[in-house]
């Protein structure tokens, strides 16, 4: 016979072998999953990546930087196995914690002699022990893969401790929070939708937040982050993207030094503090929630009814603004205010059929759908709420500013002057929040007594213009960069009958010049990267085009050209004064840049006059073999017509794209093609273009460019020079 004695004793062995068995499945499955997804493609770019520059005969440098590229994006600071990392935490808590869904087991383990404390502590220090052996495990084994390959250095080893640190951090909010949600549900299904729901629901809602704030404000900008709190999801994908082009293209100066490794971790470590948070909360309602966790409650879907009651009011609302942002991306292009309302009906409608699809799902009871109403009127006074706020701007969002105390420094940005590609810029940090310009990395503007009133200025056009910006100024963003660490971005619409003086004083501050024209960036010109001869320089003026590849005459012209824009830069001038040519400026793969010359710049137009790189700003008239005048706007006389209206029916033709017809004249009379010329003007304004009160818009000048054979150039009429025997031509 078997004492009861021995009965318990069969008993705790039983317990060892299940807990024993539960975890021996983490090293066989786990571990080469891991190993898989962390060092098999670390040793395959390692191999691609030497191969490759062997191939290609990279410099020695080049070849140890992709290497430690390799070592950055796999167990570095850019690792993207994040998923694997939250779905290895949810999966650990239901392996830990299913019993909690099936009765037997629930009693096998409450006949054990230990309490329910201790088995809570007990499974979280397994799991989590479990984990950290097997990651650190196949750390170890990355990095002496690293070592192997000479790839390593101290600042990698920082970033890799950083990383797995941060790993850690995540695997356990994923598996603490997936465990709140099993302990707080009695059938796995329903535990894993709340999961996700706890998961996913502040990055969710603030994402539709954000797409709303576009959809009812004027002045929204898309640039906006989702500043959702308590949401690790939302954490690492903003750590995923703060570094997932910051090591695409090497450059001789990029090296992964401790500073620059700091420096993209402090830019991010409040993420990391969110996830620390999140972490800490959900183990304190895990201990909370498990001291009233009952047998009798497996079985039942959601096991307190005030958590049922919120999870069914966040899912309605969640639902109910998810329906209003389709909406509003289906009727996009014909959006208009009478369609708020449907809006509104739209989502009180969604919200209602949520309810009762919810309460159906939750007792299995397709009767149960009329079920749960104050949960459902709830949601529905909340969404109004929601929507009123919005709809009335109750929070004051359209017509924000901050106070000058509060700013650290601003910015004014859309393009920057010329057109400039940088591998740098293409590629934002964060392609969710970052905008690829030199301008906005690097304009920090401190006067607060200039800024802010155009700031002012340009948000009430921006409210009146509402998305028609062409018709009232120029569409232009804002960054405030705020002493308490956040940025606020707007859209604005600077009104073109905006104070010349005001705007002259903030563009033509060094502050807004040195931020706006890329050749003042620090790494812009660096001789030691262009003495490869991948470098050169092409000049293109009317009078004819030039090239050169000669470094000194390089430096000689970016030199002379940031002295010529530090005296002439300024808000009226560029809108007023039309380009005479440009130099372009090429340093494969790194740096591709347009430069705009004016007829004032004379230290560049001495530059280039010495060294034989400046033709002139007249096209050789006697070169053109064949004019066409080209009549945009039949039965319109500009002329006669004031600038806004020249502009309404200007813009309808280029913004609106409604046909007015259009009429040609050719001339092949060479003093007719001189007069034309002579009134005519090469139309390249380069910012703040509103040129109707400088040239002709309804007539557009052209001509094959047979003196150099390159491309056809474009002229305009100068503001009432246009020859009347032009107009008798169109009149016959």
């Amino acid at each position: 016979m078997t004492s009861a004695n021995s009965s318990w004793v069969d008993k705790v062995k039983a317990n060892k072998n299940i807990m024993s068995n539960k975890s021996l499945w983490s090293y066989v499955m786990v571990a080469p999953v891991m190993f898989i997804a962390f060092v098999v493609p670390m040793v395959l770019l390692f191999i691609r990546s030497h191969h490759f520059g062997i191939e290609h005969e990279q410099e020695a440098a080049q070849m140890l930087y992709e290497k430690q590229v390799v070592v950055m994006h796999t167990i570095g600071l850019g690792s993207m196995f994040y998923f694997l990392i939250g779905a290895l935490g949810i999966i650990y808590a239901f392996t830990k914690f299913s019993y909690l869904f099936s009765m037997s087991k629930l009693d096998f383990y409450l006949s054990l002699p230990t309490t329910s404390a201790r088995r809570m502590q007990s499974a979280y220090f397994v799991a989590v022990t479990n984990f950290i052996t097997i990651f650190l495990g196949v750390e170890v084994v990355a990095i002496l893969t690293a070592l192997a390959f000479g790839a390593l250095n101290a600042a990698l080893i920082i970033a890799v401790l950083i990383q797995t640190v941060r790993m850690i951090i995540f695997f356990y909010t994923c598996f603490t929070i997936t465990t709140l949600a099993i302990l707080l549900c009695g059938t796995r299904i329903i535990a894993l939708i709340l999961t996700a729901i706890m998961l996913y629901f502040p990055y969710i809602i603030g994402e539709e937040f954000h797409y709303l704030n576009r959809v009812f404000f004027s002045t929204a900008s898309y640039m906006s982050e989702n500043t959702a709190i308590l949401s690790p999801c939302n954490d690492v994908k903003n750590l995923a993207n703060n570094i997932m082009y910051r090591y695409e293209y090497y450059s001789i100066d990029k090296s992964f030094d401790i500073s620059s490794v700091m420096s993209n971790y402090l830019r991010s470590i409040r993420y990391d503090i969110d996830m620390i948070v999140t972490a800490i909360i959900a183990t304190a309602l895990v201990v909370f929630v498990y001291k009233y966790r009952r047998a009798e409650h497996v079985g039942k879907t959601v096991i307190f009814r005030l958590v049922r009651w919120a999870c069914k009011v966040l899912v309605c609302v969640i639902t109910s603004l998810g329906g209003m942002v389709v909406l509003h991306t289906i009727f996009d292009m014909t959006w208009n205010r009478k369609l708020y309302v449907l809006l509104c009906i739209a989502m009180l409608t969604i919200c209602a059929f949520t309810g009762s699809i919810i309460e159906i799902c939750l007792d299995s009871d397709v009767k149960s759908f009329a079920k749960g109403k104050r949960q459902t009127f709830m949601a529905m006074a909340i969404l109004l709420l929601i929507f009123f706020i919005y709809r009335g701007d109750l929070l004051g969002y359209d017509s924000y500013v901050p106070n000058a105390s509060s700013v650290e420094s601003a910015a004014l940005f859309y393009n920057d002057f010329g057109y400039y590609y940088q591998s740098e810029y293409i590629h934002g940090f964060n392609s969710s929040i970052d905008w690829d310009t030199y301008s906005f990395k690097n304009m920090k503007i401190t006067d607060m007594d200039t800024f802010l009133p155009i700031a002012q200025k340009s948000m009430e056009c921006a409210r009146k213009a509402d998305g028609d910006y062409y018709k009232y100024g120029w569409g232009e963003k804002i960054l405030y960069n705020l002493k308490d660490g956040r940025k606020v971005y707007r859209d604005v619409v600077i009104p073109y009958d905006i104070d010349p003086a005001l705007m002259d004083k903030l563009t033509s501050s060094e502050e807004f010049i040195k931020g706006h024209v890329p050749c003042f960036g620090d790494d812009f010109f660096r001789a030691e990267q262009i003495s490869t001869g991948e470098a050169s320089m092409t000049c293109s003026f009317p009078g004819g085009d030039e090239f050169t590849t000669d470094v000194s005459v390089m430096g000689d012209f970016i030199e002379a050209y940031k002295q010529d824009i530090l005296e002439h830069y300024k808000f009226s001038y560029i809108k007023d004064t039309s380009a005479i040519g440009e130099v372009d400026f090429n340093n494969d793969p790194y740096t591709s840049y347009s430069m705009p010359v004016f007829e004032n710049f004379t230290r560049v137009i001495d530059v280039l006059t010495k060294n034989g790189l400046y033709k002139g700003k007249e096209y050789p008239v006697d070169k053109i073999q064949e004019l066409t005048v080209t009549d945009y706007f039949p039965g319109y006389n500009f002329n006669e017509m004031s600038l806004e209206e020249q502009r309404e029916v200007y813009d309808k033709w280029y913004y609106d794209g409604k046909d007015f017809g259009f009429n040609v004249e050719t001339y092949t009379d060479k003093d007719k093609i001189k007069e034309i010329m002579e009134n005519c003007i090469f139309e390249n304004y380069v910012e703040w273009e509103n040129p109707f009160d400088k040239v002709d818009k309804k007539f557009n000048v052209s001509f094959d460019d047979k003196y150099q054979d390159a491309f056809t150039y474009h002229y305009s009429f100068k503001k009432g020079s246009v020859p009347k025997f032009v107009y008798e031509d169109f009149n016959k």
